[in-house]
């Protein structure tokens, strides 16, 4: 691991020239001195010879003594500065290796030297993996040229911050806040980059689920905003049909309070559901009034409609419903009402839907029967809404409508199930499914219609 050196004192770097040094100094003082004393001491020249000669000696013995006691204190001063120096290294060991940071240093082409374990957990692989390699070469398959221009950058000896997406071994992403500087030996010289790496990829999951929360919520609002104004627009007509044939405030109130009530239970079970896709069975169960859910049989696959039909299917089925209870088979106690429908698969996602009314031992129609405000209403949506068609007919044996629909973004289940069962059925399998709380109280139609 390349790292700028601590730099050493003066004395440690000029040891040998300052014990040399010493030496000579010392050395020619005390020549020059003991010689003058000689001379003027000593002037037999046997004494002097003999004077010379121990002079020598004890220059020899003097800086011997000097020199050891020099060397010896140089040695224990260079022992505790290594010792100093290992103690240091091994709490930068330490640091590097337990801190909650990857560690990614660099040589001066962008190759790797040196990962910390964290480093090399972070992108669940060994350290010997990644050494040699150039850190680009783990950038994540979907990073931009700024992202590598980023990372080629930091060669040139750059201090910088940034983010960078890498791919790890398991195929993962990880997201990383690197803060780069460059290394230098004691004369200033770049000898590597190294990289203080962050794991930011919770931080970076969480931004991505905010943002798509945010973005849910503006569909979400902006959905709202245009059911909110669909509904009051199906209000404003629903008051327009009602009021041309209403013959008083009473009647009008009866009868657009009713209609009012259908949509109301249609938008009360998709919000208990999770505005998930509807069926037939479902809305019916919710429309029709508890003593006639016995009369009323249902035939037929099911077919799950999208949320945004359910506010115009819950109308027809109303104005159906309530013509045959003012008026029609379920006036009396024995007429019954016979529902069945047969599904095929239209284009782009929608469903074709052909649905039989028929009602039987019920009173006899008219010789003459018009096709009131209710039915005219239900003409309109299956045209407007349901982009369909419907034949209205009342012969002797009871009314019988045809309603072709095409539904779309709806599914048909092709799975088996039985071939014919009463609206009471359905709510019993309902209930014995802990749905039963789903199913609103129910209203008597108004006698006006």
């Amino acid at each position: 691991m390349a790292t700028r050196a601590p730099s050493e004192p003066f004395w440690a770097r000029h040891l040998a020239g300052l014990i040399s040094g010493g030496y000579l100094i010392a050395g020619l003082i005390y020549i020059v001195i003991s010689d003058r004393l000689v001379l003027i001491l000593f002037d037999d020249p046997e004494n002097l010879t003999f004077v010379q000669s121990v002079k020598g000696w004890a220059f020899v013995i003097l800086s011997s003594i000097i020199l050891f006691v020099l060397l010896q204190g140089s040695l224990r001063a260079l022992r505790r500065s290594q010792r100093a120096q290992r103690a240091a290294d091994e709490r930068y060991r330490r640091v590097i290796e337990t801190t909650n940071e990857g560690v990614w240093i660099l040589d001066p082409n962008g190759r790797t030297t040196f990962v910390n374990q964290t480093m090399a957990s972070m992108l669940k692989c060994k350290r010997d993996d990644l050494i040699g390699q150039p850190q680009h070469a783990f950038l994540d398959h979907d990073s931009n040229v700024a992202q590598v221009d980023q990372l080629s950058r930091q060669c040139d000896g750059h201090r910088d911050v940034f983010e960078c997406k890498f791919r790890n071994r398991d195929e993962s992403s990880l997201w990383a806040l690197i803060a780069a500087s460059p290394l230098e030996d004691p004369d200033g010289n770049m000898v590597g980059i190294i990289h203080m790496v962050t794991d930011i990829t919770p931080r970076k999951t969480a931004e991505d689920a905010l943002r798509t929360s945010l973005e849910s919520q503006r569909e979400l609002l902006s959905e709202l905003d245009h059911r909110v104004r669909n509904n009051l627009s199906s209000l404003i007509s629903l008051v327009d049909i009602s009021r041309g044939t209403a013959a008083d405030v009473g009647t009008f109130a009866d009868s657009i309070r009713g209609r009012i009530d259908a949509m109301n239970r249609a938008y009360g079970l998709l919000s208990s559901t999770g505005w998930e896709r509807q069926n037939f069975e479902r809305l019916l169960s919710l429309l029709i009034p508890g003593q006639y859910t016995t009369r009323v049989f249902l035939t037929g696959p099911r077919v799950h409609f999208a949320p945004c039909l359910s506010g115009a299917l819950a109308i027809v089925f109303h104005e159906l419903l309530t013509n045959a209870i003012r008026h029609g088979s379920l006036s009396n106690d024995d007429g019954r009402v016979e529902m069945s429908w047969i599904g095929s698969a239209g284009d782009a996602r929608s469903v074709n839907v052909e649905v039989s009314w028929t009602e039987s031992n019920g009173p006899r129609p008219a010789d003459q029967v018009s096709v009131g405000a209710g039915l005219q209403l239900v003409r309109g949506l299956v045209k407007s809404d349901l982009r369909g068609d419907v034949d209205f007919d009342f012969p002797e044996s009871g009314a019988r409508h045809i309603l072709n629909l095409q539904l779309d973004d709806a599914v048909l289940d092709q799975r088996p199930r039985p071939d014919r069962i009463t609206a009471a059925q359905f709510v019993t399998g309902i209930e014995e499914d802990g749905e039963s709380n789903k199913r609103p109280a129910l209203r008597q139609p108004s006698d006006s219609h």
